[in-house]
């Protein structure tokens, strides 16, 4: 095997290929890589013949190496992060070993190359949309996400439509460099290559016109402003009190800053998942429910308990927007944004010129007690009247990190869980309502997993007012990830997110990201990962509503679908022939029957 010619060809393809997808991607970001990284890979799909077990093997161990090398911040979470930080790459690594597998399979049912590779490609990274709760970063269809007019088409089929674009347009160049290498150049090769070569032109062209013209269409006035506030907090799962209500302190004074910067009124403040805790989520006591003599207390103490922490909480956000209130829209004034999680009365609205307090938007722990109590990773909206609207809980959670999959049921795993992880699921999107201002929240992850924003926008276009809201505002702590490539991938999950719904997307995170997507996915300004500041955005006014979140993903399930016929009806075939081929014992001559 060492000295075989076929074998190192085959581990020279799978490694080229590897290594120009991570080029493509952050953090070198080097996106016309992408136009020629499949084409090594592809090579291995059009070679004739059964190509052997090992093969798949070599190309699945080059594509961990891939996934391990772009994933590789996951590592920065937590020293027990090693261990499914490998297990993800390794998992992500079989989707190249399966998209060969299914090119080659359609390319044996008669499929064009021009087709099956993009029909594959697309159809396997829908499975891993949602193949195990389901990933989006490092997409192909990612590597465009600075080039706009090749990602408008993002709100006709999400990224997958890039994705789809890019993969097709690999083949001709594929098919130019077999044809210049190879010493045979019969009549069809020139022709399959400039069919090829004509129809990707014609694809790409299409594309980019589209997004030229998506492009020139106006967007309207800005519907409000909202600031994103940015630190670089160091964050650990198990976090005491004092350290959770010295990050409050600090968010609070970085807000006075931003408002104090500010020559304009800002309608709401949003800071990034967890900061606006401050060591006191908040809480609800669910009517009905009989959970207070499990907890330890009477029902009438813990009515009492949960109604002082509900006003304790309010009163802290007051505070809070009380000293913004006194630098809201006046330029250079200080405010005093108080100690120990305090806001401080000190930063009173004062007078000459008081805006009046912006709503506040953070992301908070919510806790809810029913029947079973529940912890959620939420997102509340402190109106500018100081009370608490609606909140939001997260309904996306990150596998290993928020939750471990079969946790009760392995003996011993439990106590080796860090404390924090295992959060309930929230049910519903929601909208939140600041003046003028409609937001749809999510948190973290959830602008990783492209479905879970589109799925929620598709849910409020459905309900009984059928609006949609003006912008998505997402809260992230990706302080977890030391601004490594990771924090980058989640960036461009965004920005094709914003794309695909049509709506500008903010996002407020604590070591980043936090950036003011426009609605067609460009970065209007954003904030270094280590930065400590903010972003005034000003959302404009956006009227479209994207193909892609009236039909959601279809398309791209029904490329999964066939793709995925296709491989099970070639294992079905090899099965078929193996058993065929094998010798009947009952037989008297021993020889082999078919069936």
């Amino acid at each position: 095997m060492k000295g075989d010619p076929d074998s190192r060809r085959r581990a020279r393809y799978a490694a080229g290929t590897a290594a120009m997808l991570w080029m493509a991607q952050p953090p070198l970001g080097a996106w016309p890589i992408a136009w020629v990284a499949l084409v090594p890979v592809l090579a291995l799909v059009a070679e004739r013949g059964r190509m052997p077990r090992s093969a798949y093997v070599v190309l699945w161990v080059a594509s961990m190496g891939h996934w391990l090398v772009s994933l590789q911040g996951l590592r920065h979470a937590h020293p027990l992060m090693f261990l499914p930080w490998i297990a993800l790459a390794a998992y992500l690594g079989i989707y190249m070993p399966l998209f060969v597998a299914g090119a080659r399979r359609l390319l044996g049912l008669g499929v064009p190359l021009l087709i099956a590779v993009p029909v594959s490609w697309v159809g396997w990274e829908c499975v891993r949309n949602y193949a195990l709760t389901g990933i989006s970063a490092a997409m192909l269809g990612h590597a465009m996400a600075d080039v706009p007019p090749m990602i408008q088409i993002a709100d006709l089929f999400g990224s997958y439509g890039v994705s789809f674009v890019l993969a097709a347009a690999n083949v001709p160049l594929y098919l130019l460099w077999r044809w210049r290498t190879d010493r045979e150049r019969d009549r069809a090769a020139r022709r399959q290559l400039g069919l090829s070569a004509v129809a990707a032109i014609v694809l790409v062209s299409a594309t980019l016109a589209y997004g030229t013209y998506r492009l020139s269409q106006p967007l309207g006035p800005a519907t409000g402003t909202v600031a994103l506030i940015q630190r670089d907090e160091q964050t650990e799962y198990a976090q005491d009190r004092e350290r959770e209500i010295e990050i409050y302190r600090r968010y609070a004074e970085q807000s006075v800053a931003a408002l104090g910067e500010s020559d304009s009124r800002v309608d709401v403040v949003v800071w990034p998942e967890s900061m606006f805790t401050g060591g006191l989520p908040w809480t609800e006591l669910v009517a009905g429910t009989d959970v207070a003599e499990s907890l330890g207390y009477s029902a009438a103490d813990l009515q009492l308990l949960v109604e002082e922490n509900q006003q304790f909480f309010l009163r802290r956000a007051t505070d809070l927007q009380r000293a913004l209130a006194g630098v809201n829209g006046d330029a250079g004034v200080n405010g005093d944004a108080g100690a120990n999680g305090d806001a401080g009365a000190n930063g009173d609205a004062g007078a000459n010129g008081d805006a009046g307090p912006p709503g506040v938007i953070g992301g908070s722990a919510v806790v809810r007690y029913a029947e079973v109590p529940e912890v959620y990773s939420g997102v509340v909206l402190v109106s500018p009247e100081g009370e608490l609207g609606r909140w939001y809980g997260k309904s996306h959670l990150v596998m290993f990190g928020e939750y471990i999959p079969l946790v009760g049921s392995i003996p011993g795993l439990r106590e080796l869980i860090p404390p924090g992880m295992g959060i309930a699921v929230g049910r519903r999107p929601e909208r939140f309502r600041v003046g003028e201002l409609t937001l749809s929240p999510n948190v973290c992850i959830e602008s990783a997993v492209e479905r879970v924003a589109v799925n929620q926008l598709a849910r409020l276009l459905a309900d009984e007012t059928g609006e949609l809201p003006d912008a998505i505002v997402n809260v992230t702590n990706d302080a977890w990830f030391d601004g490594t490539s990771v924090v980058a991938h989640h960036l461009r999950c965004a920005q094709l997110v914003a794309v695909g719904c049509r709506r500008p997307y903010l996002s407020a995170g604590n070591g980043g990201p936090t950036a003011w997507i426009d609605s067609n996915g460009r970065v209007v300004e954003r904030l270094g990962f280590h930065d400590d500041g903010w972003v005034l955005a000003r959302p404009a006014k956006e009227t479209r509503t994207s193909w892609y979140v009236r039909i959601g993903d279809v398309p791209a399930k029904l490329l999964a679908a066939v793709v995925g016929l296709a491989v099970l009806h070639g294992w079905v075939m090899a099965a078929i022939q193996r058993r065929r081929a094998k010798p009947d014992a009952g037989s008297p001559d021993g020889s082999a029957e078919t069936i």
